[in-house]
């Protein structure tokens, strides 16, 4: 490895080293110019650390992620910027290349749910009160869907340094329970019905009785 570039003097990148075993591992190489006292490049210095638990972690986090269709979300209000996790970015139909800012993400929740999700982050940066809210949003492509997001205030020195929080599609699970409260809904018309007739049956047959009584009394 070289360090050609005379103005750098440390470099670092991860790759994937090959084991005796044939086996890969990632690794993060560290590197430090070493120069003489004339101020030129002498030698190298190598540092390789091994992070293939921390790159198989990070990758199973992301899977799970995926699978669960919940993503991360940090924004710091100093410098008023937001940042998503890749997952966020694809619940709105977005690549993480997109540049994202807080007008823009409220710009994607329904008219209806606009105003509470901007309520719900401001006092969580006003008065330091974490949320948990469910809401709709439509996205770039023009997908409806329901969302939970929570927020959580992050402190330093008594003060606000960020607010952290979680996105999830909750899609499928909302849909679910529409279906459920359907279904619940053609069961209780069903059961009314049913206590209807009865209820008709019963005085039709109340009355014959009642009639027969008469004749016999005749």
């Amino acid at each position: 490895i070289q360090i050609k570039n005379e103005h750098v003097d440390k470099v670092r990148f991860d790759t994937i080293a090959i084991k005796k075993s044939g086996e890969g591992i990632f690794v993060r190489i560290h590197a430090s110019a070493l120069k003489d006292e004339q101020g030129d490049l002498n030698s190298v210095l190598l540092f390789i650390e091994n992070i293939d638990e921390q790159k198989r972690l990070a990758k199973l986090l992301q899977n799970t992620q995926k699978m669960a269709a919940i993503g991360g979300w940090e924004y710091r209000p100093t410098e008023d910027e937001l940042f998503w996790t890749d997952e966020v970015y694809e619940i709105h139909g977005l690549s993480p290349d997109e540049k994202i800012t807080v007008d823009k993400s409220i710009s994607y929740f329904t008219q209806g749910s606009r105003q509470k999700i901007r309520k719900n982050l401001e006092r969580t940066i006003n008065e330091q009160k974490p949320y948990d809210i469910e809401a709709e949003i439509e996205t770039a492509n023009g997908e409806v869907k329901w969302v939970r997001t929570m927020g959580e205030p992050v402190m330093r020195n008594n003060k606000l340094v960020k607010v952290t929080g979680t996105f999830q599609d909750i899609t499928k699970q909302k849909q679910k329970e529409q279906e459920i409260h359907e279904n619940t809904k053609e069961k209780e018309v069903l059961l009314a019905e049913i206590h209807h007739r009865v209820k008709n049956n019963l005085a039709i047959i109340s009355g014959l009785l009642e009639l027969k009584a008469m004749n016999l009394d005749n």
